[in-house]
This record gives C-alpha cells, sequence and structure tokens, in this order.
C-alpha cells in the first residue's frame, strides 16, 4: 500500500471512531478521578419474599412491578445466575432480584433492585461492556482501528524519517513507565 492509501485510511477510520473516541475519554476520566456512582444513575431497592422459581422470573418481576406502579423493562429477556439472582432489562434500565444476609442479624432477605441510568450512566456501562453485544463490536473494531492508526502514522512519516533512533528509544521509554506504573497494582 502506498503512503496516499494509508492517509487516507488513517483520515476517515479517525474521523469515523471520533465519537467512540470521545465517549471513551469522558467516561475514563470521570472514572478515574472516581465520579461514576455520582453519575450512574437511581436504584430503587423493594423487598420480596422470595427470588423467582424457574419458569416464572418474567411474571414474577412484573407482578412486583405493578405492585409499585413501575414499568417494566422493554427487554424482558433474563438471565439468571450461579446465586439465583435474576437480571433483565437493558442497560438504561434494568432489574435484578437478588438475596442477601443481614451482616449484624445474619437473616436472610430478598430484594428487587431497579436501577435506571441517565446518559452519562449508559456510556458508562458502554465503556466497560456491560452486557452490550453490539457495542462491544464497535469497541474491539475501535481497538484495532488505533493500532491501523499508529500503523499508518509511521508509513506517513516513514518511520520518523531520520531519528529513527530516538523515536525507538522515546517508545521502550514509554513500555517502562507502563510497567513502572502498573507494578503498584500487583
Amino acid at each position: 500500500m502506498n503512503k496516499k492509501s494509508w492517509m487516507w485510511i488513517h483520515t476517515y477510520l479517525s474521523i469515523f471512531f471520533l465519537p467512540a473516541i470521545v465517549l471513551y475519554i469522558i467516561t475514563g476520566v470521570v472514572a478515574i478521578c472516581g465520579l461514576e456512582h455520582t453519575w450512574e444513575g437511581k436504584a430503587q431497592f423493594l423487598e420480596i419474599e422470595r427470588l423467582p422459581k424457574p419458569g416464572e422470573e418474567v411474571a414474577f418481576i412484573k407482578s412486583v412491578l405493578d405492585s409499585h406502579n413501575l414499568p417494566m423493562p422493554s427487554s424482558t429477556e433474563f438471565e439468571v445466575y450461579e446465586s439465583g439472582a435474576v437480571r433483565m432489562g437493558t442497560l438504561g434500565y434494568h432489574i435484578v432480584a437478588y438475596g442477601s444476609f443481614d451482616k449484624q442479624t445474619k437473616e436472610p432477605y430478598y430484594r428487587l433492585m431497579v436501577l435506571k441510568r441517565n446518559l452519562f450512566g449508559i456510556m458508562l456501562g458502554l465503556h466497560v461492556s456491560s452486557n452490550t453485544p453490539f457495542f462491544d463490536i464497535v469497541a474491539v473494531c475501535f481497538s484495532i482501528s488505533l493500532l491501523i492508526f499508529y500503523l499508518s502514522g509511521l508509513v506517513a512519516t516513514k518511520f520518523c524519517k531520520g531519528k529513527r533512533k530516538s523515536a525507538v528509544w522515546v517508545f521502550l521509554s514509554g513500555i517502562i513507565v507502563i510497567i513502572l506504573s502498573a507494578l503498584p497494582s500487583l
């Protein structure tokens, strides 16, 4: 491929994925600053007597929501976890029926959590791949595109023509900084 083709690929992939770049920048900075919980959404907890039995998940959740004048999620496909918890809904509005134990009394309790996320909460969910298969495909394509951006940039600059040695040292320095910054997490 010639330099002009690489420039065309670089330009149009960059423009196409610009919205994804903005989404990842905004949600990433907010998450790094620890502010994601203030934006994530509003949860409402409803006490229930038990978890739904197999085969009655949708009817059970509908009955509880109806008794509290709350809408059903637009998607009634559900997931049952090993713990017996049931999750239904979309990233923007979902329901989780779960059981746990009171820390003080050690008595079991059951709740239905109704979570309504705002736009930012939905964006944050997309950032961390919260059960969104189509967006996951876009995210993987975006990741591959980042590699193409760097390769096309190297081709366009003819790999730092005349300054290749310093470019390699800068690259190696970047690897060292990444490793050193990750060491405290081990």
